[in-house]
């Protein structure tokens, strides 16, 4: 039978929990304080276990851990009412199902760090760049787009997280023998304790300074009263020899989800957090807790959970709730991400997060065969879709957006190279851009429009006659959709809706244009070059030029003026 004692415990690579079953169910989750209440009676701080050569387990240990006081939010019926969530299943399937390296690699019995990693790298690469901002992000994942649902885990690596640990990385292992070989043998002594505090605090601090996105979570757990060290700096100690926040449980999962977004203000108070754990130890909690998750996972969302286990190495049929050291036998805890369901089989799997391309899609009901604990997931309140460029298509030449499920390019300002001049008011301008990493080329004819400052590419109709501007586009390729940051240069381009026209406009046949979106009438666009207005345009088959087009009908003036600004653009083809 279950005790209601809270247990830390290590599976592979992984310093996991027991959950302490409290009677709560929350979500949204978002705890009044993120700090722990210290437990100044152990001096333990953590425990890790020993990995034979067959990753199996042979000395995990138990420790009482330090809970936070969490405030409660009662559940709504469905958690994900307004939830602007569009699901794309295969994709939630695909992407768990090659994410192997590109997360914290999970050598030092950090599972709840790597599998926060792995939650929001899914967001990140295909809803909205920024829940992991661009400087933890991997390099961009190039494949044949044949490859995309490969049914070979290793084809290629989904897009996460930077990840500077090797294989042959620090272990706890390693920092016991480090020890040892000084003379010092008892693991149980104040002597060993602060020494394996010292290595452990020293790779805290070495993934912090540099600047891996561990190194920003575990800043997170800092920040927050999660991580306590004497040995590392900004932390606060109520003993000598405490550390603690390396491993997990559910308060400090809450904590370091919450505080990550409340540190990164491209999410902070447009996602929260869904979460739930066990009331109580019986079957009925169980199954409700599993249910959960399942919903979720068929909603096409990924779940981060928790669970418990135990290993029945002598097939004796016994589940083992404490550690027995003579048949190498115990509980263990980890977290991971479930990502999708077999309802045939009625069999949930998971990517457990030991970048093991043997381990992505792994039967979480046989791997966690004490209880599923609990489980957090995001809910998104209002981030608009974007296009995140953590996809190329080496055989298309393009980048892949995994919602829409379709290819495009991205053409900034800066990718034009034109010159930093408006050039001639009465003759045009041939070149061609050729768009990175895809290697597009686009074939342009300007007047009057050149790149400014190195932020916009500019039409400026206002100064000399006859007052037209254009930039025209030719592509290879048929144009499904524009996705273009508009806005006037400043608040006095001295045009109007009465002296002047702007619009963007298309040709199916290569001669005649048809207008797409009038500029005055259709949209309003801001009056400040740094924050532009995204538009976006769909075009019929068989267009393969468009144009910007603008005319002044006073165009006489003694300054450059009616400049409307180009910024980024997103262009989709037809396939």
């Amino acid at each position: 039978m279950l005790t209601k004692r809270l247990v830390f415990l290590m599976c592979v690579f992984s310093v996991c929990s027991f959950y302490e079953q409290q009677n709560k169910f929350v979500a949204p989750y978002f705890p009044s304080s993120n700090k722990e209440t210290a437990d100044t009676s152990h001096k333990d701080g953590y425990f890790y276990a020993t990995i034979s050569s067959d990753n199996q387990i042979i000395n995990p240990e138990n420790f009482t851990p330090r809970l936070a006081q969490s405030s409660i939010i009662a559940p709504t019926s469905d958690p994900f009412e307004d939830d602007t969530f569009a699901p794309n299943n295969d994709y939630l399937f695909t992407y768990y199902y090659h994410l192997i390296e590109n997360m914290p690699r999970n050598n030092i019995g950090i599972c709840g760090y790597t599998g926060i990693s792995m939650l929001l790298s899914f967001y990140d690469s295909y809803w909205y760049d920024y829940f992991v901002t661009e400087q933890y992000d991997s390099e961009t994942t190039f494949l044949d787009s044949s490859l995309l649902r490969s049914s070979i885990a290793d084809s290629y690596n989904s897009p996460g997280v930077k990840n500077n640990i090797t294989s042959s990385g620090p272990s706890i292992d390693t920092f016991k023998t480090e020890i040892r070989k000084m003379g010092i043998t008892d693991e149980q002594s104040i002597a060993f304790k602060d020494e394996l505090d010292k290595r452990i605090s020293g790779f805290v601090n070495d993934q912090i300074n540099s600047n891996t996105f561990l190194g920003k979570l575990f800043q997170v757990a800092i920040d927050n009263g999660i991580i306590k060290s004497r040995y590392i700096p900004g932390c606060s100690v109520n003993d000598d020899y405490y550390l603690g926040g390396i491993g997990v449980n559910n308060d400090i999962m809450n904590g370091i989800l919450n505080g990550y977004i409340n540190s990164n203000n491209s999410i902070k108070n447009r996602v929260s957090i869904i979460t739930s754990e066990l009331k109580n130890d019986s079957q009925n909690e169980k199954v409700r807790i599993r249910s959960e998750i399942i919903d979720i996972v068929k909603s096409g969302r990924p779940v981060l959970m928790g669970g418990n286990g135990y290993d029945d190495k002598n097939h004796n049929g016994v589940q083992d709730l404490t550690n027995n050291p003579n048949t190498n036998e115990g509980t263990f805890g980890h977290v991971v991400v479930a990502y999708d369901y077999d309802e045939a089989n009625d069999i949930l799997y998971g990517n457990m997060g030991w970048s093991d391309k043997y381990q992505v899609h792994r039967n979480l009901d046989e791997f966690f065969n004490i209880q599923m604990s609990d489980y957090w997931a995001i809910k998104i309140l209002n981030i608009p879709v974007d296009r995140p460029n953590n996809y190329i298509f080496t055989d298309k030449h393009a980048y892949y957006s995994p919602y829409y499920d379709s290819i495009y390019n991205i053409m900034t300002a800066i990718h034009h190279g034109f010159a930093p001049s408006y050039g001639p008011a009465n003759s045009s301008i041939s070149q061609n851009v050729v768009i990175p990493y895809s290697m597009d080329t686009i074939y342009t004819t300007r007047q009057r429009c050149g790149l400014i400052e190195g932020k916009c590419v500019n039409l400026s109709p206002k100064r000399y006659a006859p007052g037209i501007s254009f930039l025209e586009y030719t592509f290879d390729k048929d144009v499904k959709r524009f996705e273009v940051g508009l806005s006037w240069w400043s608040k006095n381009e001295m045009v109007g809706v009465t002296n002047s026209t702007y619009i963007i406009e298309y040709s199916s046949d290569g001669i005649d244009y048809v207008t797409a979106v009038d500029l005055w009438r259709d949209v309003t666009l801001p009056k400040d070059k740094n924050s532009p207005k995204q538009v976006i345009i769909s075009f019929p088959r068989n267009v393969r030029k468009i144009r910007y087009f603008s005319k002044s009908f006073d165009p006489i003036n003694d300054r450059n003026k009616g400049r409307l600004s180009i910024h980024k653009t997103l262009i989709e083809y037809y396939e």
